[in-house]
């Protein structure tokens, strides 16, 4: 598999490209920063996915109260 097939390749290409970033400007960027970046987008995705799964929820308990 190769890095960009991969969990993290994919993570990475996701965020560079939210941040209209090249790579050779990724890989410039001070650690510090980047794992900052890395932590920020993650707990972003966390976030949304337990948003996605409360509103899926509440749309399945609102669909068996119907019956």
């Amino acid at each position: 598999m190769t890095l960009a097939e991969s969990d993290e390749g994919q993570f990475l290409f996701h965020l560079m490209k939210e941040l209209s970033m090249t790579p050779q400007e990724w890989r410039e960027m001070d650690i510090r920063d980047r794992a900052f970046l890395f932590g920020a987008l993650a707990e972003s995705n966390r976030r949304h996915n337990n948003q996605v799964e409360q509103s899926q929820r509440q749309a399945t308990h609102n669909r068996l109260r119907r019956r």
